[in-house]
């Protein structure tokens, strides 16, 4: 584990307190020269004299930052996972994938989004909720994005609308 903030929200942590010697999960430090937006800890300053601060991954500072990373390095894909659809954390994931487009657009990379559909029982609603308007989800019956496909956006009310067994053919699927 890193130690970084998720959300402005976690820096201070959701206890009231900055992440600390007895407030933490540290597995390493970050080098934070980069970031232009850091937070304050707890912690005591560094060897070298320097603050102890951390960045958030939550700053579209600090999201343009890795795709510019990922630019200068000849890294041309990122995957944004997404966990539990219909769980509370739909609007910042949703906020996620926002900030994440606008950095892959802004560097020239691609980004998909990768579910973890782990749990899920019933694909059609469980994505209802989460197609965002000015996106598509395209589901292929056949493995590498071939064969039948059916897409949805935000103004399409599940795949069943599209076809009664599209759900039941899903090999691949495309976010865009």
């Amino acid at each position: 584990m890193y130690a970084r903030c998720h959300s402005p929200q976690s820096c201070p942590a959701p206890s009231g307190q900055s992440p600390a010697p007895t407030n933490n999960a540290l597995g390493s430090w970050p080098d934070v020269r980069d970031y232009t937006a850091t937070y304050q800890t707890a912690y005591s300053n560094l060897g070298n004299g320097q603050p102890a601060k951390l960045f958030s991954s939550y700053d579209q500072q600090t999201v343009n930052t890795h795709f510019q990373w990922m630019q200068q390095n000849g890294c041309d894909t990122a995957a944004l996972q997404r966990f539990n659809p219909t769980g509370g954390e739909g609007p910042t994931r949703d906020a996620m994938a926002a900030k994440v487009r606008q950095a892959a657009e802004q560097h020239g990379r691609k980004f998909y989004i990768m579910y973890d559909a782990t749990g899920w029982t019933n694909m059609q609603s469980e994505m209802k909720a989460d197609v965002p308007a000015g996106w598509s989800v395209t589901i292929y019956a056949e493995d590498n994005f071939t064969g039948q496909s059916w897409t949805r956006t935000a103004d399409t009310p599940n795949f069943v609308a599209l076809s009664p067994n599209a759900n039941d053919h899903l090999t691949s699927c495309r976010i865009q």
